[in-house]
């Protein structure tokens, strides 16, 4: 959509130039001085071109934004750049542009307003570094332009948004190794138990986990005595993947600690090669978002997807009766929860 520029007229300073102008009228016609003469010469001619070159800088003028990285870590800082880019011969000594800052996730919304000289024919930056302390997706809007001619008598506003996205996500920290091995064995035991009598597969052969491997074919007791996992193979083999519920409250704080405590966890089970499936309520569209996580990356986009709908959104108060109705084929899977004011990370079955 092409972008209107609105003309405003600031009477104060249109007033204070006519009174001056008068002013130099009237000494000119009791003194007869040249000089005068050439002041109020100058004085027209600036502001007829001031005029014209003022109408012409909407134009040609553009902004932009650029931010040093679009993927952070909580706590770390970054840099927003405002450009405007100025293609007109006058330069702009007040040129005023609305920021604005969303963080989606926790649906906070920040205004300022930046204020910079424009150089003529020429790029111009205005560098902001801020740090965030949250987790979430920060859209950064760069809203109207308003401009002053260098009098000051005119002001333009060139309409217009442009917008750019920093994804913040969990510091690394410390690796997650609480109960990996015990969450699988318990996994694995489960889905057997299960499907004891249904599963007619006879273990043919005993090697080296490769990734995409089930839990269930892991062989528990070897893998404790040696440096790898060792899985049984089967001549018909069927499993799954850890499946990890996170439980939102509606605390944001405490949503937060929640979501970093699954990113710390699906980063374990992914260094160890084995894929996890991430459930969180969309109330939205009222269902679980699910992500597969075989990678670091497939876990980013997923937080970066979380991110896209406020928190309040993501708590669901029956969500052990909705994975029932939704999962009825899910066994067991992993569950971050809070038991009063302590995040825990629990086995549960889906019965």
């Amino acid at each position: 959509m092409e972008e209107k520029n609105k003309l405003y007229l600031r009477w104060g300073r249109l007033t204070a130039f006519v009174f001056l102008c008068l002013i130099d009228i009237a000494a000119l016609a009791v003194l007869r001085s040249y000089f005068l003469l050439m002041s109020i010469l100058v004085l027209g001619f600036f502001a007829a071109f001031d005029l014209y070159e003022f109408h012409m800088i909407g134009r040609r003028m553009e902004k932009d934004i650029r931010l040093s990285q679009n993927s952070i870590k909580k706590g770390q800082e970054t840099e927003i750049c405002v450009v405007i880019h100025q293609a007109g011969g006058f330069p702009v000594l007040n040129c005023r542009v609305a920021l604005e800052m969303n963080n989606t996730f926790w649906d906070r919304n920040s205004e300022m307003m930046v204020s910079m000289p424009v150089r003529s024919r020429a790029e111009s930056v205005f560098r902001l570094p801020i740090k965030i302390d949250v987790l979430g997706r920060v859209v950064v809007t760069a809203g109207p332009i308003r401009l002053r001619d260098a009098l000051g008598i005119f002001e333009t506003e060139i309409s217009g948004k442009i917008s750019e996205e920093i994804v913040v996500m969990p510091e690394d920290g410390e690796e997650y190794t609480e109960d990996i091995l015990s969450y699988l064995g318990a996994m694995s035991e489960a889905e057997e138990s299960h499907e004891k009598g249904n599963d007619y597969s006879e273990v043919s052969d005993i090697r080296e986990y490769i990734p995409g491997d089930k839990l269930r074919d892991i062989h528990w007791k070897l893998s404790a005595k040696q440096d790898s996992w060792m899985v049984k193979e089967r001549v018909s083999m069927s499993g799954s993947r850890m499946m990890l519920v996170v439980e939102m409250t509606e605390d944001p704080r405490e949503a937060e600690q929640a979501l970093e405590k699954a990113y710390h966890v699906v980063q374990a089970f992914i260094k160890r090669n084995i894929s996890v499936g991430l459930l969180i309520w969309n109330g939205r569209d009222h269902q679980f978002d699910e992500y597969i996580c075989n990678e670091k990356n497939d876990l980013m986009k997923a937080l970066a997807d979380v991110y896209r709908i406020p928190i309040l959104m993501r708590v669901e108060e029956h969500l052990v009766q909705r994975l029932k109705n939704l999962y009825p084929f899910m066994e067991t899977y992993l569950c971050i929860t809070r038991d009063h004011t302590q995040l825990q990370v629990v086995m549960r079955k889906n019965v």
